[in-house]
């Protein structure tokens, strides 16, 4: 969760937390999934966890392979 911390969502009563879209692994770095896992869940949070392509990418049929 690269701007807001699982304890942060939790507070705010949030009950689930999308993360590991493409465009946010790219700009923000995000690359260990599972531990963003590990602090949702330590948050009481359900984790959503995208997997995919870049826009640029699927555009460039890099991901069809």
């Amino acid at each position: 969760m690269a701007d807001l911390s699982a304890g942060m969502l939790a507070d705010a009563g949030a009950s689930h937390v999308v993360f590991g879209q493409s465009e946010c692994r790219a700009g923000h770095g995000e690359a260990d999934v599972c531990m963003s896992a590990e602090a949702a869940r330590a948050a009481t949070l359900v984790a959503v966890i995208c997997v995919g392509e870049t826009e640029a990418g699927r555009g460039a049929g890099r991901t069809s392979r």
